[in-house]
Protein backbone atom coordinates (compact mmCIF):
# COMPACT_ATOMS: atom_id res chain seq x y z
CA UNK A 1 0.00 0.00 0.00
CA UNK A 2 2.84 2.34 0.75
CA UNK A 3 4.28 1.55 -2.68
CA UNK A 4 1.03 2.75 -4.24
CA UNK A 5 1.17 5.97 -2.27
CA UNK A 6 4.80 6.54 -3.31
CA UNK A 7 3.95 5.74 -6.95
CA UNK A 8 1.14 8.29 -6.90
CA UNK A 9 3.41 10.96 -5.41
CA UNK A 10 6.04 10.25 -8.09
CA UNK A 11 3.43 10.41 -10.86
CA UNK A 12 2.02 13.69 -9.51
CA UNK A 13 5.50 15.24 -9.47
CA UNK A 14 6.19 14.07 -13.04
CA UNK A 15 2.82 15.38 -14.21
CA UNK A 16 3.56 18.75 -12.63
CA UNK A 17 6.87 18.78 -14.55
CA UNK A 18 4.99 18.15 -17.81
CA UNK A 19 2.72 21.10 -17.11
CA UNK A 20 5.68 23.32 -16.20
CA UNK A 21 7.52 22.35 -19.41
CA UNK A 22 4.89 23.76 -21.73
CA UNK A 23 6.44 25.97 -24.36
CA UNK A 24 5.97 29.69 -23.85
CA UNK A 25 4.19 31.46 -26.69
CA UNK A 26 7.01 33.87 -27.31
CA UNK A 27 9.75 31.21 -27.58
CA UNK A 28 12.29 31.70 -30.32
CA UNK A 29 12.33 29.16 -33.19
CA UNK A 30 15.65 27.74 -32.06
CA UNK A 31 14.21 27.04 -28.58
CA UNK A 32 10.98 25.44 -29.80
CA UNK A 33 12.57 22.12 -30.74
CA UNK A 34 14.28 21.90 -27.34
CA UNK A 35 11.00 22.63 -25.56
CA UNK A 36 9.16 20.02 -27.60
CA UNK A 37 11.78 17.33 -26.95
CA UNK A 38 11.89 18.02 -23.21
CA UNK A 39 8.09 18.05 -23.02
CA UNK A 40 7.91 14.72 -24.90
CA UNK A 41 10.41 13.11 -22.49
CA UNK A 42 8.51 14.44 -19.45
CA UNK A 43 5.21 13.12 -20.82
CA UNK A 44 6.73 9.67 -21.41
CA UNK A 45 8.09 9.59 -17.86
CA UNK A 46 4.70 10.64 -16.45
CA UNK A 47 2.89 7.98 -18.52
CA UNK A 48 5.25 5.25 -17.27
CA UNK A 49 4.71 6.35 -13.65
CA UNK A 50 0.93 6.50 -14.18
CA UNK A 51 0.95 2.93 -15.53
CA UNK A 52 3.00 1.75 -12.53
CA UNK A 53 0.58 3.45 -10.14
CA UNK A 54 -2.44 1.90 -11.85
CA UNK A 55 -0.86 -1.57 -11.80
CA UNK A 56 -0.12 -1.22 -8.08
CA UNK A 57 -3.70 -0.10 -7.43
CA UNK A 58 -5.10 -3.13 -9.29
CA UNK A 59 -2.74 -5.41 -7.34
CA UNK A 60 -3.77 -3.77 -4.08
CA UNK A 61 -7.47 -4.25 -4.79
CA UNK A 62 -6.88 -7.94 -5.42
CA UNK A 63 -4.77 -8.25 -2.26
CA UNK A 64 -7.22 -6.57 0.11
CA UNK A 65 -10.16 -8.60 -1.10
CA UNK A 66 -12.22 -5.71 -2.46
CA UNK A 67 -14.30 -8.06 -4.63
CA UNK A 68 -14.82 -10.35 -1.64
CA UNK A 69 -16.09 -7.43 0.41
CA UNK A 70 -18.55 -6.47 -2.33
CA UNK A 71 -19.81 -10.08 -2.31
CA UNK A 72 -20.26 -9.86 1.46
CA UNK A 73 -17.43 -12.13 2.60
CA UNK A 74 -16.58 -11.34 6.24
CA UNK A 75 -12.94 -12.41 5.80
CA UNK A 76 -12.29 -9.49 3.43
CA UNK A 77 -13.11 -6.89 6.10
CA UNK A 78 -9.64 -7.00 7.72
CA UNK A 79 -7.91 -6.36 4.38
CA UNK A 80 -10.13 -3.36 3.76
CA UNK A 81 -9.43 -2.03 7.27
CA UNK A 82 -5.69 -2.32 6.56
CA UNK A 83 -6.32 -0.30 3.39
CA UNK A 84 -8.11 2.38 5.43
CA UNK A 85 -5.35 2.51 8.04
CA UNK A 86 -2.60 3.13 5.47
CA UNK A 87 -4.81 5.89 3.99
CA UNK A 88 -3.59 5.73 0.42
CA UNK A 89 -4.00 9.13 -1.22
CA UNK A 90 -3.99 7.97 -4.83
CA UNK A 91 -6.24 8.40 -7.82
CA UNK A 92 -9.54 6.47 -7.54
CA UNK A 93 -8.89 5.44 -3.91
CA UNK A 94 -11.52 7.88 -2.59
CA UNK A 95 -14.46 6.32 -4.47
CA UNK A 96 -13.17 2.84 -3.58
CA UNK A 97 -13.12 3.78 0.11
CA UNK A 98 -16.65 5.18 -0.20
CA UNK A 99 -17.94 1.93 -1.72
CA UNK A 100 -16.25 -0.08 1.02
CA UNK A 101 -17.78 2.10 3.75
CA UNK A 102 -21.25 1.74 2.24
CA UNK A 103 -20.80 -2.03 2.11
CA UNK A 104 -19.49 -2.25 5.67
CA UNK A 105 -22.79 -0.84 6.97
CA UNK A 106 -24.55 -4.07 6.09
CA UNK A 107 -21.89 -6.66 7.00
CA UNK A 108 -21.54 -8.43 10.36
CA UNK A 109 -18.45 -7.12 12.15
CA UNK A 110 -16.43 -8.45 15.07
CA UNK A 111 -15.67 -6.37 18.16
CA UNK A 112 -12.08 -5.77 17.06
CA UNK A 113 -13.19 -4.60 13.62
CA UNK A 114 -15.72 -2.22 15.16
CA UNK A 115 -13.03 -0.70 17.40
CA UNK A 116 -10.70 -0.24 14.43
CA UNK A 117 -13.47 1.47 12.47
CA UNK A 118 -14.29 3.78 15.39
CA UNK A 119 -10.62 4.75 15.70
CA UNK A 120 -10.42 5.43 11.96
CA UNK A 121 -13.63 7.48 12.05
CA UNK A 122 -12.20 9.67 14.80
CA UNK A 123 -9.19 10.43 12.59
CA UNK A 124 -11.36 11.23 9.55
CA UNK A 125 -12.19 14.91 10.34
CA UNK A 126 -8.49 15.80 10.15
CA UNK A 127 -7.89 14.05 6.82
CA UNK A 128 -8.30 15.60 3.39
CA UNK A 129 -10.93 14.11 1.14
CA UNK A 130 -14.61 13.64 0.73
CA UNK A 131 -15.43 10.45 2.64
CA UNK A 132 -16.82 12.08 5.78
CA UNK A 133 -20.45 11.45 4.83
CA UNK A 134 -19.88 7.70 4.50
CA UNK A 135 -17.92 7.54 7.76
CA UNK A 136 -20.72 9.38 9.57
CA UNK A 137 -23.35 7.03 8.17
CA UNK A 138 -21.32 4.00 9.22
CA UNK A 139 -20.90 5.45 12.71
CA UNK A 140 -24.67 5.72 13.04
CA UNK A 141 -24.56 1.94 13.28
CA UNK A 142 -21.33 1.55 15.27
CA UNK A 143 -21.23 4.52 17.66
CA UNK A 144 -21.33 4.11 21.41
CA UNK A 145 -20.97 6.46 24.38
CA UNK A 146 -17.15 6.46 24.35
CA UNK A 147 -17.10 7.27 20.65
CA UNK A 148 -19.48 10.20 21.16
CA UNK A 149 -17.40 11.59 24.02
CA UNK A 150 -14.22 11.36 21.92
CA UNK A 151 -15.95 12.96 18.94
CA UNK A 152 -17.30 15.77 21.10
CA UNK A 153 -13.78 16.40 22.42
CA UNK A 154 -12.51 16.56 18.85
CA UNK A 155 -15.23 19.00 17.85
CA UNK A 156 -14.27 21.23 20.77
CA UNK A 157 -10.48 21.02 20.72
CA UNK A 158 -9.24 20.74 17.13
CA UNK A 159 -7.22 23.78 16.14
CA UNK A 160 -8.19 23.74 12.47
CA UNK A 161 -11.61 25.34 12.06
CA UNK A 162 -12.50 23.18 9.06
CA UNK A 163 -11.64 19.96 10.90
CA UNK A 164 -13.58 21.13 13.95
CA UNK A 165 -16.67 21.73 11.78
CA UNK A 166 -16.29 18.30 10.19
CA UNK A 167 -16.14 16.63 13.61
CA UNK A 168 -19.18 18.61 14.77
CA UNK A 169 -21.08 17.65 11.64
CA UNK A 170 -20.31 13.94 12.15
CA UNK A 171 -21.45 14.23 15.75
CA UNK A 172 -24.76 15.81 14.73
CA UNK A 173 -25.37 13.15 12.05
CA UNK A 174 -24.88 10.35 14.56
CA UNK A 175 -27.03 12.02 17.24
CA UNK A 176 -29.84 12.86 14.81
CA UNK A 177 -30.10 9.25 13.68
CA UNK A 178 -29.69 7.42 16.98
CA UNK A 179 -32.44 8.20 19.53
CA UNK A 180 -30.73 6.01 22.13
CA UNK A 181 -27.54 8.09 21.89
CA UNK A 182 -29.42 11.38 21.66
CA UNK A 183 -30.23 11.11 25.36
CA UNK A 184 -26.55 10.57 26.09
CA UNK A 185 -25.71 13.50 23.83
CA UNK A 186 -27.97 15.87 25.72
CA UNK A 187 -26.35 14.83 29.01
CA UNK A 188 -22.90 15.47 27.56
CA UNK A 189 -23.76 19.10 26.73
CA UNK A 190 -22.75 18.90 23.10
CA UNK A 191 -21.73 22.26 21.69
CA UNK A 192 -23.50 23.41 18.56
CA UNK A 193 -21.52 25.30 15.95
CA UNK A 194 -23.15 28.39 14.44
CA UNK A 195 -22.80 27.05 10.89
CA UNK A 196 -23.49 23.58 9.63
CA UNK A 197 -21.24 24.03 6.59
CA UNK A 198 -18.34 21.74 6.12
Amino acid sequence: MRQLNEAHVAFSAAQQAVWRDEMPRNAHRSQRQQWLERSRRSAQTAAALRDRRDALLAELLRAIGFDGLMRGEPAAVDGVLDFFEVDVLAFRCGPIKDRCLRRLKSLPLTGGQIERLRRLALAEPTRPGRGLKHWAHLMIRLADREFLVALQDLAATLRDDHSRKKAGWMLRVVLNSRPDLRILGSRMSIRRHPTSDI
